[in-house]
């Protein structure tokens, strides 16, 4: 998944798009490629008859799916605008 997401935003985004553009770019590949994972994890967890997707499917993919959006954000924030490079640079990361 972490492969996946770097490569597709290597490929698309690293040294093609700038600032808001790129974040945004960024930020929908992390959360498409997220988004297959909940599925795909829901249907194995259908087939299996365990973690719960069978009982509750609604909250199971909304489990993961707030997550994922949220985590979007701040993957496609924090390289990618002004204020992200400065917070990235002060902490030594």
């Amino acid at each position: 998944m972490g492969a996946t997401v770097g490569a597709l935003v290597n490929v698309f985004v690293t040294g093609r798009l700038r600032s808001g553009t790129a974040a945004v770019t960024a930020g929908a590949i992390y959360f498409s490629v997220l988004a297959i994972c909940v599925a795909l994890c829901f249907e194995i967890s259908l087939s299996v008859d365990y973690f719960g997707a069978a009982e509750a499917p609604f909250l199971f993919v909304l489990g993961g799916l707030i997550p994922a959006f949220a985590k979007s954000f701040a993957y496609a924030w924090l390289p990618y605008s002004e204020s992200g490079q400065a917070i990235i640079t002060r902490t030594g990361l």
